[in-house]
């Protein structure tokens, strides 16, 4: 006898996991909050297949649906909360360069390398991630906007020095390379 339905198994897990990463702090990093969303989505991905074609429990799969677009949503604030954003569309912004675009583009890689992947699955988790980085852009931000702009001065002379250095190892390899393409010949 199983302890769980396969679908609530989903759920206990990533709730499981999710409580785990916040309570080791994992959530202070950027990939801890991305492993966050991903739980979700898995989370998710079940009670919306039952949700298509299976109408017996319904209050079920509302109710987990509703707890794993919650940590869906949860992930994609705290997101937020990393990386900052002053306005709706900045935070949609950072939200889909960080959390939707990576996720669409191997999917479509996936689609033009394998012509027979179903479309279902794509849209069965980019649209409830999409809704969900919507909800959390709405979501009061952490930042004001002279607590970001402070931050910025702070951060502006150590990254302009980054970027030179970057640039100096940049043109010092490239003339490294035409040296000895010209020394071939």
């Amino acid at each position: 006898m199983r302890f769980f339905r396969p679908f609530v198994e989903a759920l206990v897990f990533a709730l499981f996991f999710t409580a785990l990463i916040v309570g080791l702090r994992g959530d202070l990093f950027l990939t801890g909050t991305l492993a966050i969303v991903v739980l979700g989505q898995s989370a998710l991905l079940p009670f919306l297949s039952l949700g298509i074609g299976f109408f017996e429990r319904v209050s079920a799969i509302l109710t987990g649906g509703t707890a794993a677009f919650g940590l869906i949503v949860l992930g994609l604030y705290r997101t937020l909360r990393r990386v900052g954003g002053v306005d709706f569309l900045d935070r949609l912004a950072l939200l889909s360069l960080l959390a939707v675009l990576p996720q669409a583009t191997l999917w479509l890689t996936l689609k033009l390398a394998y012509p027979f992947f179903d479309v279902r699955l794509l849209l069965m988790r980019l649209l409830p991630l999409y809704l969900a980085a919507t909800i959390a852009a709405v979501l009061p931000a952490r930042f004001s906007e002279a607590d970001l702009v402070a931050y910025a001065g702070r951060k502006f002379w150590p990254v302009r020095r980054q970027a030179g250095l970057l640039i100096i190892a940049i043109s010092l390899s490239a003339s490294c390379l035409k040296r000895k393409v010209f020394r071939k010949r």
